[in-house]
């Protein structure tokens, strides 16, 4: 199931709870934690994502995802599952 397939079966069956969305990266979602009612994202993804549109290597997309994406704050932050280095 695609990132935005599952972002979509999220919103449709937890409408009730209030979560944070990273814009822009819809198609990186890999799941939903049921205890903490987040959202999780797969760093791999979000990184290769950088890569293509930015036209970057894998360092500049790893360094542009820390700092805009990893240590940002958010409220209700989403989980991100560090699956990059496998």
């Amino acid at each position: 199931m695609k990132g935005y397939k599952i972002l979509d079966y999220i919103i449709q069956n937890y409408y009730d709870y209030r979560f944070t969305i990273i814009v822009g990266y819809n198609d990186c979602v890999i799941g939903w934690c049921s205890e903490s009612k987040r959202i999780i994202y797969s760093s791999k993804l979000i990184i290769d994502k950088i890569m293509y549109e930015q036209k970057s290597d894998y360092i500049e997309a790893l360094e542009h995802f820390e700092f805009n994406i990893l240590n940002a704050y958010f409220e209700n932050k989403p989980i991100i599952c560090e699956d990059h280095g496998i």
